[in-house]
């Protein structure tokens, strides 16, 4: 009898332990979904668009008045070229240091909601995408354009630059599988935002670059 209660004792430590193993075995991660159609196509019409902005106004400024001071101090246009120039270089390093958010986006987490519930939860989130950005653009005054290096490049060397570290953008917003709702990243001066809104943070800081150079 002693033997048999000794025997029942074992296995009730083991299965506790194999129950213990069990609960602390961490669940397997949700597979993170790729971008939408629609993210890409709006990320991408984004970046083209402020893309044309760009290269019609840096067109438009004569060699002279491109490396010209600012007024009251403020950076040269050709010292705000660079460094957005170096800002695009540096969204495209966070690009590929992204990671997965902990949650789903609310533009993710559509599954049981009715039509107009989705509509309302799709614009809130919106909405939010859009304090995010702007708070992000407050923290890029005019004054706050200087590059980190020489900024005394001629000018079609800044805009190939450019062009080039755009196309890389671009081409990444295309072809990456990494979520654009759920990947985190590092914007300098905005913080940890996710992916989409770094890339519309982005084009409007060059739509911003693009109109000072007018």
């Amino acid at each position: 009898m002693k033997i048999a209660l000794l025997c029942l004792s074992t296995l009730f430590v083991a299965g506790l332990a194999m129950v213990s193993v069990s609960c602390a075995k961490p669940e397997d991660p949700q597979p993170e979904p790729p971008p939408t159609r629609g993210q890409r196509d709006r990320a991408m019409s984004e970046l083209h668009g402020s893309r044309k902005l760009f290269t019609d106004a840096m067109a438009a400024m004569g060699a002279d008045a491109f490396v010209a001071p600012g007024e009251n101090g403020a950076p040269s246009p050709a010292a705000k070229v660079e460094a957005l120039v170096q800002l695009e270089r540096t969204l495209q390093v966070a690009m590929q240091n992204s990671t997965v958010g902990p949650a789903a986006h609310p533009m993710e987490q559509q599954e049981g909601l009715s039509r107009e519930e989705r509509q309302k939860r799709n614009e809130e989130a919106a909405a939010s995408m859009r304090t995010v950005i702007a708070a992000c653009l407050d923290k890029y005054p005019d004054s706050a354009w200087a590059p980190s290096g020489d900024a005394a490049k001629p000018k079609a060397d800044l805009e190939a630059t450019f062009r080039e570290a755009r196309d890389a953008t671009i081409a990444y917003a295309r072809e990456t599988e990494h979520n654009f709702l759920r990947r985190q990243v590092e914007f300098p001066n905005c913080g940890t935002i996710d992916l989409m809104t770094a890339m519309m943070a982005q084009a409007e800081l060059t739509a911003k670059v693009s109109e000072t150079l007018r």
